[in-house]
């Protein structure tokens, strides 16, 4: 076979896979009445949803940024949370639901991660996607952890 064909019947067989290695988050949103509820949360957050998502109820790992990512351009989050969910698409042995919320700037409490935003956080993620509610988790860095 000669080297074109053989190159482009590669990158034909071999991009899909990268391509879904690098696969972009949706942006999800509060509903209204939820995010006035709350004190220091971007309205927006990131959601990775694996294919399995659409079949079934998954675990979910709500990842907290540190204070470098605060503030209201949630796609920035994207930079932190890219590689967690590369890693688990490589290497957790189940699929779950990655979400990655926005801590404000200057949020009417001080700012900060607070317990009773997360809590309406986690309720709007259950009533809005496919949760195993048996199986939530929380992780961070430094801010956030």
């Amino acid at each position: 076979m000669k080297p074109l064909p053989c190159l482009l019947l590669s990158c034909v067989l071999v991009c899909p896979v990268l391509a879904q290695d690098r696969a972009q988050p949706t942006v999800g949103e509060l509903g209204e009445d939820a995010h006035k509820k709350t004190k220091s949360l971007n309205r927006q957050y990131l959601v990775y949803l694996p294919k399995e998502a659409k079949n079934k109820a998954l675990p979910v790992l709500i990842y907290l940024h540190g204070s470098g990512g605060v503030g209201n351009q949630v796609r920035r989050l994207n930079g932190q949370v890219g590689p967690i969910w590369r890693g688990m698409q490589k290497h957790a042995k189940e699929r779950c639901i990655l979400v990655a919320p926005q801590c404000l700037k200057r949020g009417r409490d001080g700012g900060g991660w607070l317990p009773a935003d997360l809590n309406v956080l986690l309720l709007h993620l259950k009533s809005t996607y496919r949760i195993d509610g048996s199986r939530v988790y929380l992780t961070g860095n430094s801010m956030g952890g």
